[in-house]
């Protein structure tokens, strides 16, 4: 290849405009680049800023609003302890049964006080004694002893035995005998507590090595946090502090400090009892204004080099009319012809540049064809289609064409064909059983097959990629669904409840009216002490039966452990038809039933209690509305215990 070259050309007359360009270049950006960049540290200041402060203020409410819900909850649990006693005095004094209560309420302590604030019952013998006199922990409830009516719950503090982290609740009995308190560990509100701390919030913001975050409290002038972690605790200058007290609260103040022989440029705003301060190190604005110049300065070495390019070639007419040609070519090979270039520019560059073009064009030539043959063969059961919507070609391989069941005649037009399989494509996408993993389930030829689909798309062309993953698919919801059961009741287990309750609660449209049924077997502890554990089994299967007995379409039973089950109904058009739902179930109580053991002809009733709540009218959370219907289940269950022993007596 022969031809003049154009680098040696352009080298001596573009080197006169570089060099004056240089020293003009360095000096002037370096100015101005100083100022973007305080601008820009300003501006990244105030955004940072108001960022920290939205997080410090929805992090208050929520720690605002989860010791108000524990807090009731406590007051709930006392509440519920007093209820309890008042039907079952003889518990307060059996450590054993009081124990057993603590473990159903779930909580960690029950003491009961007697009317001179003594503890005189609960769970922790070692605390029998103590009185609301014995420590500030305790000194809390002094105030029970003068107001009968009175339910408190204490803040978060260690106990006065222990030191433990605790919060406790404490009520009147009904009978004004003594008042009943319980210790609950707020496991979750210390962690959140944790979590949602100003150390916590700054820790989790990525710094660059060049700059710090502190936040000081303005009462005692100490950094409460830091993104350097070993500051926290220690004292801040009072010169910042107090030049910033001297502007309005919401003002970002900018300063230049210097700390350990170093210099600081320094960005303070006031957030109520805080002082929010940015800090970067100058040497770095310094060099990073050095770099934005030397970078500018190529920038604009390599533009002019650009345009005397651009210009010799604009003078040039064989140039021109080479760059023309060249263009055409390069605009047929875009729109799909892969046929080799036959142009001789008679310029060396050019030249250079259609042998490796044509030498690219043989690759993508061979691979292509490669590709084709390979994916169509079977060798990769891969689906691909793909249309560029600018040039109006389609690409649909045989694989696809089977997976989407298509089959036309050759010679239809681009849009019809690209209809055609949209619509298909569309028509999978409906059955969406994995968003996580493109997981599809369609019907072809009467059976059901599992596709994973991707779709990439850029300014001019959508290609979608389909394989059939069935096998795999069907092993994986096998593995699933076994874990997912409970072993003697052949119900889901808590876990297979939770995933399927996630995946209803996600959906409005699918939970329509619902309800949430919890329900504990009755009697169980007596047919295992009658007739042993195995009849106990039965009873417990028995009640299985009776849950999977209802409508498959409309409920999801599970046995969440021990003697409790859990229902949720869902997918009613009206409230009237759960109400129903629920009506018979509850019918079923009284069910007389005969065991299978051949050595124990004997008959029982089932008895379960119940307790259920609603969806969406008492709440649209899983969590809560399980919970709600958890206690409105032991309710019931002290009500008829309650009158099955009115019954005997």
């Amino acid at each position: 290849m022969k031809g003049e070259s154009i680098e040696k050309a352009l080298f001596f007359k573009s080197r006169i405009m570089v060099y004056t360009l240089v020293v003009l270049l360095i000096s002037i950006n370096f100015i101005f680049y100083l100022k973007i960049l305080h601008g820009q540290q300003k501006e990244r200041s105030e955004q940072m800023f108001y960022q920290i402060g939205q997080v410090i203020e929805i992090n208050e409410k929520d720690l605002s609003s989860e010791r108000e819900e524990f807090s009731e909850l406590c007051i709930q649990k006392a509440d519920m302890v007093s209820y309890f006693v008042e039907h079952e005095p003889d518990v307060v004094t059996d450590l054993e049964h009081i124990r057993e209560l603590a473990e159903i309420m779930d909580v960690d302590e029950i003491h009961f006080f007697n009317t001179e604030g003594e503890i005189y019952a609960g769970t922790h013998p070692q605390y029998y004694g103590y009185t609301v006199y014995s420590g500030e922990q305790m000194n809390f409830f002094e105030q029970m002893l003068y107001d009968t009516s009175l339910k408190l719950c204490q803040d978060i503090m260690p106990n006065t035995a222990e030191g433990k982290e605790m919060q406790y609740a404490a009520v009147w009995l009904s009978d004004k005998s003594g008042f009943v308190q319980i210790g609950m560990r707020p496991e979750r509100l210390l962690s959140l507590m944790e979590e949602k701390s100003l150390q916590s919030t700054v820790g989790s913001i990525p710094f660059e090595k060049k700059e710090y975050f502190h936040i000081i409290d303005i009462t005692d002038g100490k950094i409460t946090a830091s993104s350097v972690s070993e500051m926290v605790g220690a004292d801040f200058s009072d010169e910042v502090i107090l030049s910033q007290s001297r502007r309005s609260p919401g003002t970002v103040q900018q300063l230049h400090r210097n700390y350990n022989g170093k210099r600081f440029c320094v960005y303070t705003q006031q957030y109520e009892n805080y002082l929010l301060i940015h800090t970067y190190v100058s040497r770095y604005l310094a060099i990073e204004a050095i770099v934005s110049s030397v970078i500018l300065l190529t920038g604009v070495l390599l533009a002019t080099i650009s345009v005397i390019r651009l210009f010799i070639r604009y003078i040039n007419r064989h140039i021109v009319d080479n760059l023309l040609a060249l263009n055409e070519k390069l605009k047929k090979i875009e729109q799909g012809d892969l046929e080799e270039l036959s142009i001789d520019t008679r310029i060396l560059e050019f030249n250079t540049l259609i042998y490796y073009i044509n030498q690219l064009l043989q690759s993508i030539r061979f691979d292509n064809k490669r590709m084709l043959d390979i994916v169509n063969s079977g060798q990769m059961p891969l689906g691909v289609f793909e249309y560029n919507s600018f040039y109006k070609k389609l690409f649909l391989n045989q694989w696809m064409r089977n997976l989407l069941g298509i089959d036309w005649a050759d010679g239809e037009s681009f849009d019809t064909e690209k209809d055609l399989v949209l619509k298909k494509i569309e028509e999978i996408q409906k059955n969406c059983v994995d968003r996580n993993q493109d997981i599809y389930r369609c019907e072809k030829d009467g059976q059901v097959m599992y596709l994973k689909m991707k779709k990439y798309s850029d300014n001019q062309s959508v290609i979608y990629y389909l394989d059939d993953v069935s096998s795999w698919w069907n092993r994986i919801r096998v593995i699933k669904n076994d874990s997912f059961k409970d072993v003697l009741t052949g119900l889901l287990n808590r876990r297979g409840m939770q995933e399927n309750a996630e995946q209803c609660f996600e959906n409005p449209v699918v939970m329509k009216e619902a309800a949430i049924v919890m329900l504990d077997a009755d009697g169980l502890k007596r047919i295992n002490d009658l007739y042993g554990h195995s009849a106990g089994d039965e009873y417990l299967k028995e009640i299985a039966s009776v849950l999977s007995a209802l409508p498959e379409e409309h409920s999801v039973s599970a046995r969440l452990g021990g003697d409790e089950f859990i229902i949720m109904l869902y997918g009613y058009d009206r409230k009237e038809e759960v109400d129903g739902v629920i009506g018979d179930l509850s019918a079923m109580r009284g069910t007389v039933f005969t065991f299978l053991r051949s050595d124990l002809n004997k008959k029982e009733t089932l008895e379960f209690s119940m307790g259920y709540s609603y969806y969406p009218s008492e709440g649209q959370n899983y969590e809560e509305l399980m919970s709600l219907a958890d206690k409105r289940m032991y309710q019931e269950k002290r009500k008829r215990k309650s009158e099955i022993v009115k019954s005997d007596m």
